[in-house]
């Protein structure tokens, strides 16, 4: 699910292009083990977790991880 709301809270915060998921009914959470918010994750296009964070991650932390996975 898709929020503009959320989405806008990213782009004042300098993230520009980042898809935010809204997981109302908790199934991606399950799926990927999230116990923490807000967490970080990427994954890649065959679904696989490449890197999960709990807690915040800046633009330049997240760059660095998306550049390590790459």
């Amino acid at each position: 699910l898709y929020s503009s709301a959320a989405s806008d809270v990213y782009k004042r915060q300098g993230y520009n292009n980042l898809p935010v998921l809204l997981d109302e009914g908790g199934a991606v959470t399950k799926k990927y083990g999230i116990r923490f918010y807000p967490s970080a994750a990427l994954i890649d296009t065959e679904g696989n977790v490449k890197m999960l964070r709990p807690g915040h991650m800046n633009k330049e932390s997240l760059a660095m991880e998306m550049k390590g996975i790459s």
